[in-house]
């Protein structure tokens, strides 16, 4: 309770900067505002290993690329978690460390009722270890006297992921691996300023072996920027919607097929390159019939960090995430990206 209790104050206390910030807040000049394209989400979503074969797109992207624009984003989201719980005749361990590589591809194309579009595919290579987070993150807990879980009675560096009900392994994961995820191939319109229409095909390419996907998914949702009609240092995004998954071969007994997901991000300008962005992305319970609360639980993560933008071809972004509803997703990640236009 006293972790949690911490995270919701720092959520908090971050909003109230932000609305402090608001007075100070001038008008942005119109010269700049061709850094604003970079004005978006981190595009992270959560990635606990058996969360890897549901479709949690990338949200927080409210204007769609103008005919003949490319956008490469190349990023990594590495996350640590560790979870025991038991519950009648139910045993849950997630122990270990995932990386995420990503290479994300998408283009303006001309034409529609819209007047243009939005095409991109996505390719991740998910790395499943036993990392090196483990001592840092007990450390961290130690030094402020906040529960771990039982994370410091264990060895470091273990990769464990494991389910057994009446004694029978319906998952079991022990050692380190990396595979291709599942890509995805997505579509996006304008719908009007300031409100994109999304959808995406996760298609099947991992393997459910190595917690890597392996199953057929799609998703549609709307990103909306309440700042569409303002010039300021402000940006953000409010994002909706939901998506439907294909049983896959982890846990398929306790999946649920459908996902309702939604988050949103608050943003400012510290100089007209670079930029401050909190934002929260959660969604629905993701598996059910489970007396595991990390599983039958809804998914809640924070992220908090940074981008600068070189010029309007090129930004970086950095962030770190926390768990904001405990054990649904991992206990602490990083956000590195790479964004060129």
């Amino acid at each position: 309770m006293e972790r949690k209790s911490l995270k919701i104050a720092l959520v908090v206390a971050a909003l109230s900067c932000a609305a402090w910030g608001a007075q100070a807040a001038t008008a942005y000049p119109s010269a700049e505002s061709s850094l604003s394209a970079f004005d978006t989400g981190f595009g992270v979503r959560n990635e606990a290993a058996v969360t890897q074969g549901i479709d949690l797109p990338r949200i927080g992207s409210a204007h769609v690329l103008t005919p003949g624009e490319s956008q490469l984003r190349a990023q990594l989201d590495w996350s640590n978690e560790y979870v025991f719980q038991a519950g009648g005749s139910e045993t849950y361990m997630a122990d270990g460390e995932t990386q995420r590589y990503v290479l994300d591809l998408r283009h303006g194309f001309a034409g529609g009722p819209w007047g243009g579009f939005e095409l991109g595919v996505t390719v991740p290579l998910v790395v499943n270890n036993g990392g090196v987070m483990d001592g840092i993150i007990h450390n961290y807990h130690e030094l402020f006297g906040f529960p771990d879980g039982g994370r410091g009675s264990r060895a470091h560096r273990q990769v464990e992921y494991r389910y057994t009900r009446a004694g029978v392994t319906g998952l079991g994961m022990t050692s380190s691996g990396f595979n291709v995820g599942d890509i995805t191939l997505d579509a996006g319109v304008q719908a009007k300023p300031g409100l994109a229409l999304r959808t995406e095909v996760k298609l099947p390419s991992g393997t459910a072996n190595y917690l890597t996907g392996g199953n057929w998914g799609g998703a549609l949702w709307l990103d909306y920027d309440p700042f569409v009609d303002v010039i300021s240092r402000w940006y953000g995004f409010m994002s909706l919607g939901g998506s439907w998954n294909a049983t896959s071969d982890v846990l398929p007994g306790l999946q649920r097929h459908a996902v309702l997901l939604g988050g949103a991000g608050l943003g400012f300008h510290i100089t007209p390159a670079f930029s401050l962005l909190v934002q929260g992305y959660a969604h629905s319970p993701l598996y059910k019939k489970t007396a595991i609360s990390a599983l039958r639980k809804a998914g809640l993560q924070g992220t908090f960090g940074g981008r600068y933008a070189f010029s309007r071809h090129l930004a970086v972004e950095a962030g770190f995430e926390e768990d904001l509803v405990t054990n649904s997703s991992p206990d602490f990640g990083v956000h590195l990206g790479l964004v060129m236009r």
